[in-house]
C-alpha cells in the first residue's frame, strides 16, 4: 500500500551517493508507503545505483532509480500512447530491484 510516493530529483553533475539514497529512504515509512523514486542525471554507473537501491530492501524500502535515459524512454512511450509498455518498463525496473538481477 502506498498512499504517497515521494519523488526525489537530483540535478547533479556528479554520481548520486549514499546521502541521496538515505534522503529518499528517510521519506519512506509505513504510514504513507515504502516506495519512492530517485530521479537523477545520467552521470554514473547504473549497476552501482541499482545496488544502492537494493541495499534499502533490508529496511523494506523500495527505491526505484530513474535516470535521463529512463525518463526519455517513458516519455516516448507516453507520446506513442503505449501505456501498457510504460507499465512493463517500470515493472522490469522493479523486478531488477527485488530479484537483484538486471534485465539484459
Amino acid at each position: 500500500k502506498c498512499k504517497y510516493i515521494p519523488i526525489e530529483c537530483k540535478n547533479y553533475t556528479h554520481d548520486v551517493g549514499n546521502p541521496e539514497f538515505d534522503q529518499i529512504g528517510g521519506r519512506l515509512y509505513s504510514k504513507f508507503g515504502m516506495v519512492g523514486f530517485l530521479v537523477y542525471r545520467d552521470v554514473g554507473d547504473k549497476r552501482r545505483v541499482l545496488k544502492r537501491c537494493q541495499d534499502h530492501l533490508e529496511k523494506d524500502e523500495y527505491i526505484l532509480a530513474l535516470d535521463d535515459a529512463d525518463l526519455i524512454q517513458l516519455l516516448e512511450l507516453r507520446m506513442e500512447g503505449k501505456d501498457g509498455e510504460i507499465d512493463d518498463y517500470l515493472d522490469n525496473k522493479f523486478r531488477a530491484l527485488v530479484t537483484k538481477k538486471e534485465k539484459e
